[in-house]
């Protein structure tokens, strides 16, 4: 959960509905959420304070975005 004065954790929440154009489609969602919040937390400086574990998936959900676009 977003803390208050971390303005970047909360921007990626509300940027995946209209994105995915629906709540319901959960993994387009999820992967538009964890990229969203990675880059907002490595652009604003705070790469510390990501789990390594998010790293990994943002990874994968990237690798899935250009393996998705040569189709």
């Amino acid at each position: 959960m977003a803390r208050a004065g971390d303005r970047p954790a909360g921007v990626p929440d509300h940027s995946t509905i209209p994105l995915t154009f629906s709540i319901a489609n959960g993994l387009a969602s999820l992967a538009f959420g964890f990229t969203g919040f990675t880059l907002m937390k490595v652009l604003g400086g705070k790469f510390r304070d990501v789990n390594w574990f998010v790293y990994v998936l943002t990874a994968l959900f990237i690798a899935r975005f250009v393996y998705l676009a040569r189709e």
